[in-house]
């Protein structure tokens, strides 16, 4: 029996021993984020490469996935060389999701103008933007605009705006109807029978993260976007935008300019091709296709 029990403590040493010498297996590997947008590119259809690339505009992110800077690469529209460089650079305070500034730093490569803004930001409780400050750089920040929004459940107002030294005010309002996602659907400026009509997917805009939070379809010139459909985007992805003109009763469109969205989906259901058709006549803009990369 003491032979017996020896035997045991022997082998139970045996196989502790073997554990402990066991080499630790390779950690997992870390994964890769494949639904972060990089990269959006606009491609001249009717060229070749490498001179079909029109711009190229890239993401960087912080820790926290959000966006720090955007670098905007315009190629000229004959020679395809570079033309402009933009970058914007983004700042957040704390753990906010928003940010407080942004700077935009302009340079085209042909011409010795430089526009550089930097913006002030503030929002609301609800995270809509209720104050933008800009200021150009280059007039040694004397020249400030700002715009304070004002809002209601159906309308905002750009309540006032001033361009320093020189002050002015506004109460430019524009009325707005929003999905239950809260894209907006339907713009109309204040006595205007002009309206601006959008129609969405019900997939996750990769460009929307980038979207530092105007409270309207404002043109957003230093922004990446859609040639011909420069307005800011929502949350979920355009798939026509109308340009609707009515009567004055507001009930019959007298004209109707449309921009159409044909979206190429990944498997995770993310855009990856886009093209857009414009009718009822179609336009120089519509050549353009607006490639998505993702992954960080």
């Amino acid at each position: 029996m003491k032979l017996f029990c020896i035997a045991l403590l022997t082998l139970a040493c045996f196989i502790s021993c073997n554990k402990s010498d066991s080499p630790t297996p390779p950690a997992p590997p870390a994964a890769t984020d494949t639904t972060t947008l990089v990269k959006f590119v606009t491609i001249d259809s009717t060229q070749t490469a490498p001179f079909d690339t029109a711009s190229i505009c890239k993401f960087d992110y912080d820790n926290a996935k959000r966006v720090t800077k955007i670098s905007i690469l315009a190629y000229n529209t004959v020679s395809r060389l570079l033309q402009t460089v933009v970058t914007l650079t983004y700042s957040y305070a704390g753990t906010d999701t928003l940010p407080y500034r942004y700077f935009e730093y302009n340079r085209p490569l042909n011409s010795t103008f430089t526009l550089d803004w930097n913006h002030e930001l503030s929002y609301d409780a609800q995270g809509r933007m209720v104050r933008d400050s800009s200021n150009e750089v280059a007039s040694a920040y004397t020249n400030v605009y700002t715009d304070k929004y004002i809002y209601t459940a159906t309308q905002f107002t750009d309540s006032a705006f001033s361009y320093l030294p020189t002050t002015s005010a506004s109460g430019r309002k524009t009325f707005l109807t929003k999905d239950g996602s809260n894209n907006i659907i339907k713009q109309v400026p204040e006595n205007s029978t002009t309206a601006t009509e959008i129609v969405y997917d019900n997939h996750l805009n990769p460009l929307y993260k980038t979207s530092v939070g105007y409270p309207y379809l404002m043109n957003s010139t230093y922004l990446c976007f859609f040639s011909g459909v420069n307005i800011t985007v929502q949350k979920n992805n355009f798939t026509k935008v109308s340009t609707n003109t009515y009567d004055a009763a507001g009930t019959t469109i007298l004209n109707s300019y449309n921009k159409n969205f044909n979206i190429t989906y990944k498997a995770n259901g993310q855009p990856s091709v886009i093209r857009i058709a414009t009718t009822p006549t179609p336009v120089a803009s519509d050549k353009y296709k607006y490639l998505f990369y993702y992954g960080i």
